[in-house]
């Protein structure tokens, strides 16, 4: 079975990872919202625009238009705060977005080291077996090769025991003749 020595470092990047995950899309809801309000804002600054253009056409007293004014100088400041405001969740966004790729990389590294041991691991395991099956091959074939030199020797007469002894190997004792 193979085990991955550096399983518990990937594991920690694929949490780190998850992690910048969930912040990046909190940041990208806020960033969304932030643009909503933005932009609702220019919407109801152009239309309190118009409104006062409207009012001077018509020749709407002081009052009413002093008003509008300062209601329209307070729009304007609004706008401009969150202008900035949006640039700052943008800014923080895309920080949290490099951070993010960054960590995909560094996940996406140790993945590739992890296959790549899977590989070698796998290579030699289908080494192994080829070995065991080539051992099993030829001890196959020195056993039949084993067995077919003890038949021949069997059948021509030249194997260590004689049939005509009964069996028994004459070699090792001293012939009658010479006592």
């Amino acid at each position: 079975m193979f085990l991955f020595p550096l399983q518990p470092l990937l594991n920690h990047r694929r949490h780190v990872e998850e992690k910048l995950q969930k912040e990046t899309a909190a940041l990208q809801q806020q960033l969304s919202a932030e643009r909503q309000r933005a932009d609702a804002l220019c919407h109801s600054l152009m239309n309190h625009r118009q409104q006062l253009d409207s009012m001077q056409r018509n020749g709407d007293n002081a009052a009413n238009l002093l008003m509008v004014v300062r209601h329209l100088e307070h729009l304007a400041s609004e706008v401009s705060r969150q202008e900035e405001t949006l640039r700052r969740a943008a800014q923080r966004f895309e920080e949290k977005r490099a951070d993010l790729i960054e960590a995909v990389k560094q996940r996406k590294v140790i993945e590739k080291l992890k296959e790549k041991a899977a590989q070698v691991y796998q290579d030699e395991i289908s080494k192994k077996e080829l070995r065991l099956i080539n051992e099993i091959a030829i001890g196959s074939e020195r056993s039949t090769a084993y067995h077919t030199d003890r038949q021949k020797q069997a059948d021509t007469g030249h194997g260590t025991t004689s049939a005509r002894a009964g069996g028994r190997d004459n070699r090792c004792r001293p012939s009658p003749r010479g006592r």
